[in-house]
Parts: structure tokens; sequence; C-alpha cells
């Protein structure tokens, strides 16, 4: 058994940065960077991301530019279906 119960908090307890795309219930997605002013929240609170830059994905999920003005966006948990983390 490992002693972190969630991928969730494996993967943000680390604090790395990284580029992230949020697959979302909709079938929208969610480019961004998770970076030192990103958050995520770790158990018992639900699962929710706050990312600090947020991104224009083209077609193929590729990161364009990042979005002028926006100070960020927070997901909610049930808002997400899956969450993809890139170097």
């Amino acid at each position: 058994m490992h002693p972190i119960r969630k991928p969730w908090d494996y993967v943000f307890g680390k604090r790395d940065s990284f580029w992230i795309i949020v697959h979302l219930q909709s079938d929208q997605r969610i480019g961004g960077r998770f970076d030192v002013d990103s958050f995520a929240s770790s158990d018992p609170a639900e699962e929710q991301i706050y990312l600090q830059e947020v991104w224009v994905l083209d077609v193929e999920g590729r990161f364009m530019n990042r979005v002028e003005r926006s100070r960020g966006i927070i997901i909610m948990k049930d808002q997400i279906r899956a969450v993809e983390f890139f170097e």
C-alpha cells in the first residue's frame, strides 16, 4: 500500500511544473500551465485545480498561445473527466 491514497495527490503533491490538458465531461479541453502559483486541492477535499495560465489549444491539442488578460481558471471535480500532463 502506498502512503498517498490518490494519484491526484501524488502528482500534484510533487509541486512540479508542467503543461496540462484537462478533459472535461462536456468533451471540451482546457489547456494551461501548472506552475508555482497554481494549486490543486488534496485529500480529504474534493479534487479542484487552479491553473495560473490558460492556453488556447488547436484541434490536435497543441498549445498555441496564452489567453490574454486571463488570471487563470479553477476547475471543479465534477467537470473533470481526465487530466494529461506534459513537460
